[in-house]
């Protein structure tokens, strides 16, 4: 014989204070098929305290060597970002592997064609021809396509130009007219 306890509807009992509680005393879900979260928001402060304090006392043993998530290499701690929410202290992936990562979803950049253009424009800047600086990509932001590696100043001298040409050339030309001006 099966027992069937009736709850009043909008109440949910908490598993940690076992208290049958109203849903707005519990945190929205969105991952839950109610869309109530399992502990009230009490028990829910109180658990996510404790975990803070546990895990804030925890040594953070930063490790010479890490194998990447992504490349499977051992590579030294320095070729990863640091993390605070890791308990190692360091991403999962190399800095190399989030890199090509981010430009595969930030610019549909496939891997390894950042290493191909770099190679196509000498690892020089495909605006003003520097070679002593990280390169950056550049594209249109009317419609995305990238259109080479240039920079950082050149990125942001374009990017406050608007992206257009004519304002560019205006640029240049205030700048050669007042250069031949004596001071």
């Amino acid at each position: 014989m099966r027992i069937i306890t009736l709850r009043a509807e909008n109440v949910k009992l908490c598993p940690v204070c076992v208290i049958e509680k109203p849903h707005g005393e519990f945190y929205f879900d969105r991952t839950k098929r109610l869309r109530i979260g399992t502990y009230c928001k009490s028990c829910s402060i109180t658990i996510a305290a404790a975990t803070y304090e546990r895990r804030k006392a925890m040594p953070k043993v930063t490790p010479e060597f890490k194998l990447c998530g992504t490349c499977t290499e051992e590579l030294p701690a320095s070729a990863f970002w640091g993390s605070a929410a890791a308990l190692d202290g360091l991403m999962p992936e190399c800095k190399d592997c989030r890199r090509e990562r981010v430009r595969g979803y930030r610019y549909g950049l496939p891997p390894g064609e950042y290493d191909r253009m770099l190679e196509e424009q000498a690892r020089c800047c495909a605006s003003c021809g520097s070679d002593n600086q990280l390169l950056v990509v550049d594209h249109r932001h009317s419609d995305g396509i990238v259109r080479g590696l240039v920079c950082g100043n050149c990125n942001t001298a374009i990017g406050l130009m608007g992206d257009d040409p004519d304002r560019l050339i205006a640029a240049a030309l205030y700048l050669i007219k007042t250069a031949e001006v004596p001071s």
